[in-house]
């Protein structure tokens, strides 16, 4: 009767816990105009290969507007997210997205800069810069 009573116990406090929410998630990266207090996205790391398309987590945000008086960011410039584990890190590839009318999806995507990221790393990805937006950060995170 004790060892059933144990079993009971540990399957529920295994239930309660945050891996048996999110199967498979290693780590979330965010993606933010600033460190502290803007819009950001966020994916889930949970898949070990390099996967595109509607296999895996994308996530995407406007481009933010330079800090220089005068200037915007082009209309229909997108950042966008995507991310997969390396061993115990997330391998991250930010891509800039575009308004294409020609491309059948309406869109382009661009690849700008790839990271790999340990828990708790942040880093400025300076890359947007070039296409006329403000620079981003990456955070990586425990999920949830």
């Amino acid at each position: 009767m004790k060892r059933a009573l144990l079993l009971v116990l540990l399957l529920l406090a295994a239930a309660d816990s945050p891996k048996a929410q999110a199967p498979g998630v290693t780590m979330t990266v965010t993606m933010a105009a600033s460190q502290i207090g803007s819009a950001s996205v966020a994916i889930p790391i949970r898949k070990e290969a390099v996967y595109f398309g509607d296999d895996g987590p994308a996530s995407s945000i406007p481009a933010p507007n330079p800090l220089i008086a005068g200037r915007s960011a082009p209309p229909g410039l997108w950042f966008v997210l995507r991310g997969w584990k390396e061993g115990d890190k997330a391998r991250v590839v930010v891509s800039a997205r575009f308004d294409d009318k020609r491309a059948p999806t309406g869109f382009t995507d661009t690849p700008i800069a790839t990271y790999l990221l340990a828990i708790g790393q942040v880093v400025e990805i300076a890359e947007t810069e070039k296409w006329g937006a403000s620079r981003l950060f990456l955070r990586a995170t425990r999920p949830e």
